[in-house]
């Protein structure tokens, strides 16, 4: 082989490499791009918590352990059980 033609393919193997690292560096950031505006149709939890920024509680609905009851508890500042939904007896 000679000189020049090796160095032509040196190039050529270059610009595939920066080419492949560009595709790969572009598919890598749309891959971790928040998802916008999906739904599902089916949900199934036992319980959902709503946090405030800080991570203290605003809002708890849950299942009852007991009478398998839906409830929805909202809560103070402190953590503390202010209004239960439906009223508990």
């Amino acid at each position: 082989m000679n000189p020049s033609k090796l160095e032509r393919e040196v190039r050529l193997l270059k610009a595939c490499a920066l080419v492949s690292s560009l595709a790969l560096a572009v598919l890598l950031a749309g891959a971790f791009q928040p998802q916008r505006g999906q739904r599902t149709a089916v949900l199934e939890v036992e319980r959902i918590n709503v946090v405030e920024p800080d991570g203290r509680l605003a809002l708890v609905t849950a299942n009852a352990d007991s009478a398998n009851v839906a409830r929805l508890e909202f809560l103070d500042e402190s953590g503390r059980v202010i209004q239960t939904l439906p009223e508990r007896s």
